[in-house]
């Protein structure tokens, strides 16, 4: 989780709320034979002193279509985040959402989008394919 403000308000007259955000990633497929979408979603928590249930402000930075299967849909999911904001989604923090007929969806998975400095070296990048060959 990226956390911008936690518990302080943002101006001087102390009449903002204090900010909490964090960036996730939704992975899903309509039907086992369509590509995936891989959505990055910004999530901001506002949290006000008079109200204990913070506000919830999401929206869809991006999104791409991936045409994989299942196991390289991850690595193609890094690859992208990383590409275009230095971004990857923490291995363990990729959980199942719902799906089935009601849904939409026959593959849901979300998970914590974060910096990718400390995992950079699990995703391959393109120059590093090319070094290599």
């Amino acid at each position: 989780m990226i956390t911008i403000a936690a518990h302080g308000a943002p101006n001087a007259d102390n009449q903002g709320p204090a900010v909490q955000v964090s960036m996730r990633c939704e992975l899903s497929q309509e039907t086992c034979s369509s590509v995936f979408t891989a959505a990055l979603i910004r999530a901001e928590q506002r949290f006000w002193d008079e109200d204990p249930e913070p506000d919830l402000i999401e929206t869809i930075v991006c999104e791409i279509e991936l045409d994989c299967l299942l196991p390289a849909v991850f690595q193609a999911v890094d690859q992208w985040l990383y590409a275009g904001h230095r971004l990857c989604v923490t291995p363990t923090s990729w959980r199942s959402g719902i799906t089935g007929p009601s849904t939409g969806f026959a593959v849901l998975f979300e998970g914590e989008a974060g910096p990718a400095a400390v995992a950079t070296s699990r995703i391959r990048r393109p120059a590093d394919r090319l070094r290599s060959a």
